[in-house]
């Protein structure tokens, strides 16, 4: 399931003539907690997530993190029986990633608003949608650090 951009794009097309649904998350949290929660709905739509690359985490949220390298996140992601594809990215957006795939729906978690989701103006524009998921604090990793 993890694989490199170039198979992902290839993937995602292959996706596209199933006419399936696209769901993109990015990181991991929301994912993870929106394929626990509603998990029987996900059966007939396809799920990618994309994980950002161990720099890009430590520019975004400090040199203590991440707490686990992006092969380790993105491997625990290939472990849901739903998600069907995973990449790791290189910026600290998945905004090009996003506008690549063309996904029908952006999952969030619930520290976000829908308005500051990135990519949800291509998503929107497309017909599709933003989801925001609610945060539970047994899959936020920052509340994880600061609980200890």
């Amino acid at each position: 399931k993890y694989m490199m951009l170039l198979h992902l794009f290839l993937q995602v097309a292959d996706f596209a003539l199933q006419l399936a649904p696209l769901v993109f998350g990015s990181p991991c949290g929301a994912l993870q907690v929106l394929l626990c929660v509603v998990q029987p709905a996900l059966q007939a739509i396809d799920v990618v997530a994309a994980v950002l690359r161990d720099a890009s985490v430590r520019r975004l949220k400090g040199d203590s993190r991440p707490r686990q390298r992006a092969e380790q996140r993105a491997a625990a992601l290939a472990a849901f029986d739903l998600v069907d594809a995973v990449s790791i990215f290189e910026e600290d957006t998945p905004q090009n990633l996003i506008s690549l795939l063309q996904p029908n729906f952006i999952v969030k978690g619930g520290d976000y608003q829908p308005a500051d989701v990135i990519g949800g103006d291509i998503v929107k524009k497309r017909g599709g949608k933003v989801v925001i998921v609610p945060t539970y604090a047994a899959y936020s990793t920052s509340k994880l650090i600061t609980s200890r």
